[in-house]
């Protein structure tokens, strides 16, 4: 598939509803578990599930999906800031003792967190 078709026809579009190529759009929502137990576990994460709009919704998943797909790769975050994205991504990458060498020209921000 071309770029710009995988963008508008990617796999996710046919479980949209009416045949819709983006999903609605899902700003602040509550969401309602048969029990105390299914919500526990998907607030850790143990089985799939949305808890809080601002934290992740079926638009954000939406979103990665999307970015997935277009990148090829297997998975995608998408994060809030940019400064969420860089602390994300480093905790991930970096171990204990690990340096890190950056320009004095960097976002004022990061050079803090660094």
């Amino acid at each position: 598939m071309e770029f710009d078709t995988r963008l508008l026809h990617g796999v996710e579009v046919n479980k949209y509803a009416f045949g819709s190529t983006q999903p609605v759009l899902s700003q602040a929502n509550s969401y309602a578990y048969s029990s105390m137990e299914e919500l526990e576990k998907v607030f850790n994460h143990l089985a799939p599930g949305v808890t809080y709009s601002r934290v992740n919704n079926p638009t954000v998943h939406a979103f990665e999906k999307r970015i997935m797909e277009l990148e090829g790769g297997v998975s995608a975050v998408a994060c809030a800031s940019g400064m969420s994205a860089i602390s994300i991504s480093l905790a991930n990458l970096l171990l204990p003792g690990d340096e890190i060498i950056v320009s004095s020209s960097l976002f004022g921000g990061s050079i803090e967190f660094f």
